[in-house]
C-alpha cells in the first residue's frame, strides 16, 4: 500500500512540473511579444497552450518588423526565460533544506536544456536537415553560421552548468538516497 504522504508528494511534484512548464511557455513567448512590441509590432494572438505544442505569438504583418528587433525576435523566446533564470540564480544561496533545493533545480534544469536547440539543431540545419525552429529562424535572419551559434551556445550551457552547480547544493540529494524509499510499497 502506497503511504498518503508519498501520493501528495507525487501530486504535488506534478502539479510543480505543469507551473513550472506554464511559467517557462509564458516566458519564451512572452520574450517573442516583448520584441515584437518594441519593434512596432502589434500581437494578435499570444498563445500559450502547450498540450498540443501550439505555443505561439503572432504579430500583425502590415509592416514587417526591422532593424534590432528583427535579429532579436528569433532568441527572444529563449533569452527572456534564460536571463530571468540567470538574475535569480545568482541571487539565490545554497541551503540545507531538500525541498527547497529541488525547488531551484528542476526550473533550472528546463531553462539550461532549452539551450540545447541552439547547440543540435543549428548543427544539423549546416548538415542539410529541414526544420522549423526559433533556432533556425536566428540562422536563417541573422545570417550566422550554424557552427558558430552552436559554439556560442555550448559556451553558454558549460557555464550555466557550472553556475548551477556552485549554486545548488548536490550533496543532499546523494544523502537523500535512504529517503527515496519513502516511494516504496508498504507491506502491511
Amino acid at each position: 500500500m502506497i503511504k498518503n504522504h508519498t501520493v501528495k508528494n507525487l501530486i504535488l511534484f506534478f502539479v510543480y512540473i505543469l507551473l513550472i512548464i506554464t511559467l517557462y511557455t509564458f516566458l519564451h513567448e512572452g520574450g517573442h511579444a516583448i520584441i515584437g512590441i518594441l519593434g512596432g509590432q502589434k500581437v494578435t494572438e499570444f498563445n500559450i497552450n502547450f498540450w498540443d505544442l501550439s505555443a505561439h505569438v503572432s504579430f500583425c504583418t502590415e509592416y514587417p518588423i526591422q532593424g534590432f528587433y528583427k535579429y532579436a525576435l528569433p532568441v527572444a523566446g529563449w533569452f527572456l526565460p534564460y536571463i530571468l533564470w540567470l538574475v535569480s540564480i545568482l541571487f539565490i544561496k545554497k541551503t540545507d533544506n531538500v525541498k527547497y533545493e529541488f525547488i531551484k533545480l528542476l526550473p533550472s534544469i528546463m531553462i539550461i536544456s532549452s539551450t540545447l536547440p541552439y547547440i543540435i539543431l543549428t548543427v544539423a540545419y549546416e548538415l542539410g536537415a529541414t526544420i522549423s525552429e526559433d533556432s533556425i529562424s536566428f540562422l536563417n535572419v541573422t545570417g550566422l553560421s550554424g557552427y558558430f551559434v552552436s559554439g556560442i551556445f555550448t559556451i553558454i550551457i558549460y557555464f550555466s552548468i557550472k553556475l548551477l552547480f556552485h549554486k545548488i547544493n548536490f550533496s543532499l540529494f546523494r544523502n537523500q538516497t535512504g529517503k527515496f524509499k519513502e516511494f516504496s510499497y508498504d507491506k502491511n
